[in-house]
């Protein structure tokens, strides 16, 4: 096990000793049926699968049993098969595609393939235990950048190395649906939405954050995870506003089945839904949402942030009634999540007007100081600023920022990385273009009858 030592912190001055904390396996592309694709998908990320979905079979029946375990993996899969039917598909291709490694899982003769992938994707919601979250997001557009086009970023934060937030795939994926956007996903291996975002070829980009506090129960229930949610969401949104209402709403099909009027939820999340005209954040639990835009909360001009904690003095109701019951009763502001809520934001005010895509790769996704909410400076403190690394006493692996990713969604472009943005500030970034994909999809054609 590394020491202390091995894992030295940029923010106190000292040099890296640590080559390089995460890594992510680039798939390539899957195009065929949703099940096609999962499949692909499995087949080629499977190593990584294997070591993802043991890592938390093991945490969830540590922490709530065998038995329980799968009993909430049939409640919480037929809520998903509600909302989406095409999403169990694809995780049923994963399992399928998987198989060969499968059958080396420590778990294969107590649990199913597709019990281990539904955990997986159901991301710590099975177990009994809250682990603590680090994930931040904005998005500046008009007279905020050099030339009026919206940068949306979001960073994830956690455990790295020999970890679940270490081993991420990343692909685009082309649907054989005519009516199904193309996708670029970023994920930990084995999942669709965890740990990463992802752009559409509508230029529709979505990220989320646990925001969520132990103890208030009322908050979680047995409903559709926002993982799962956002595969649906991704491939058939044409702009923000169409995905944040796939989250509160749901689906026809969903609401026909269940006859709610919202999306019952899992727990505690906010949401970045963003295109090349707006920035939406999106704040929500089991049974309440609302929504905030630039300027609702404090922006003086065309940007807006989300960390860990909710800012909206109101909600609607799982009725889709307006109450003066506030989303901050649920997640509440904290010191980790406020600097990291604050920091950004003063960089963009400081900045303002003179942001492009070179500021946000290589100075503004590498944030190590600390702004309060009246725009003081602090030094670094780890889990406190935009980009950030520690490392985990217990298991010997690096922490901190990961699952990186800038978007510019008029361009259609998406530059990501799998580790601390720091280590790349005079490094090339991972690219992707999805007007490419567009013209290959022309070029394919409509799939043949299967």
């Amino acid at each position: 096990m590394k020491d202390a030592n091995h894992w030295k912190a940029i923010g106190s001055g000292e040099e890296w000793l640590l080559p390089f904390p995460h890594r992510t396996a680039s798939i390539g592309l899957l195009r065929g049926t949703w099940y096609e694709m999962g499949k692909q998908y499995g087949e080629r990320a499977a190593y990584d699968i294997l070591k993802n979905t043991d890592t938390e079979w093991e945490r969830s029946v540590d922490s709530i049993g065998e038995e329980e375990l799968k009993n909430r993996i049939k409640i919480f899969t037929e809520q998903v098969y509600y909302y989406s039917p095409i999403t169990i598909k694809f995780l049923e291709g994963i399992a399928d595609g998987a198989a060969p490694q499968f059958s080396k899982s420590e778990f294969a003769l107590e649990s199913s393939n597709l019990e281990r992938v539904l955990a997986l994707n159901l991301s710590g919601i099975t177990r009994s235990d809250l682990p603590d979250h680090g994930c931040n997001s904005f998005w500046v557009s008009g007279k905020a950048t050099v030339d009026n086009k919206a940068i949306a970023t979001h960073h994830t934060q956690g455990e790295l190395g020999d970890a679940i937030h270490g081993n991420q795939v990343t692909f685009t994926a082309i649907p054989d649906d005519p009516d199904a956007r193309i996708v670029f996903w970023q994920t930990d291996a084995g999942c669709i939405g965890r740990g990463g975002a992802a752009l559409n070829d509508a230029g529709v980009y979505t990220s989320m954050h646990i925001a969520e506090t132990a103890g208030i129960t009322e908050a979680r229930d047995w409903g559709v995870e926002i993982h799962l949610a956002r595969f649906h969401m991704m491939h058939f949104s044409n702009s923000a506003e169409e995905a944040a209402n796939y989250y509160n709403f749901g689906t026809a099909n969903y609401r026909e089945k269940t006859g709610r009027e919202t999306l019952l939820r899992t727990r505690g999340v906010s949401v970045i839904y963003a295109d090349a005209n707006i920035g939406i954040i999106g704040e929500y639990n089991a049974r309440r949402y609302a929504l905030r835009k630039p300027g609702d909360y404090g922006e003086t001009g065309d940007y807006i942030v989300c960390s860990n904690h909710n800012k909206i003095d109101y909600s609607y109701d799982e009725n889709n009634n307006l109450t003066d019951v506030p989303m901050t009763k649920y997640a509440p502001e904290n010191t980790s999540s406020y600097y990291r809520y604050w920091s950004p934001k003063w960089a963009i005010r400081n900045n303002y007007g003179f942001i492009n895509i070179e500021m946000v790769l290589r100075e503004l996704t590498t944030l190590h100081k600390r702004h309060d909410s009246d725009g003081n400076e602090y030094d670094y403190q780890h889990g406190q600023t935009f980009c950030a690394h520690d490392y985990n006493e217990e298991t010997g692996n690096p922490s901190g920022t990961g699952g990186v990713s800038v978007v510019v969604p008029e361009n259609l472009e998406i530059y990501y990385l799998s580790g601390w943005p720091c280590r790349f500030e005079d490094k090339s970034w991972n690219y992707i273009n999805l007007n490419d994909y567009k013209e290959l999809r022309k070029q394919i054609g409509p799939p043949e009858d299967k």
